[in-house]
């Protein structure tokens, strides 16, 4: 998968590097809209959401550690006990949401059209991609 320069990877890109390898028949021919090319590996779901999701969970970890900080410091305050208690069922609950949101992006992961984003390919130099080039 080709990224743009600077532009941060989400888990299940990550992992998808080690679990999906390129199909065999290196250029792809598309039969919904003409496109020749290398696929693309396309999943459902957005990438920006399921880095949003990992990002405030480490923000609620960190307010959950400073929280813990200032429990063992003050255990006396009830404002602490408060905060650390909400931190530690939103960091849970985060976490969960995260995990269930990068295997589903992971698991729904196909290769696709460059062009139009769908999985109607065929190997480019296949009897179907031939009579539709007209060769």
């Amino acid at each position: 998968m080709r990224m743009a320069a600077g532009r941060i990877k989400t888990p299940s890109e990550w992992l998808s590097g080690w679990i999906h390898r390129r199909p065999v028949g290196g250029e792809q021919y598309c039969l919904s809209c003409g496109w020749k090319g290398e696929p693309v590996l396309d999943s459902k779901g957005r990438s920006d959401v399921e880095l949003w999701l990992w990002v405030f969970f480490v923000g609620v970890a960190v307010v959950y550690l400073v929280a813990y900080g200032l429990w063992e410091a003050y255990p006396q305050v009830r404002l602490v006990r408060i905060t650390l208690k909400l931190a530690s069922l939103s960091g849970k609950t985060l976490f969960m949401v995260s995990l269930v949101y990068t295997l589903f992006r992971l698991t729904t992961q196909q290769w696709a059209c460059g062009g139009c984003h769908r999985s109607d390919l065929v190997p480019a130099d296949s009897p179907k991609a031939r009579q539709a080039l007209g060769r």
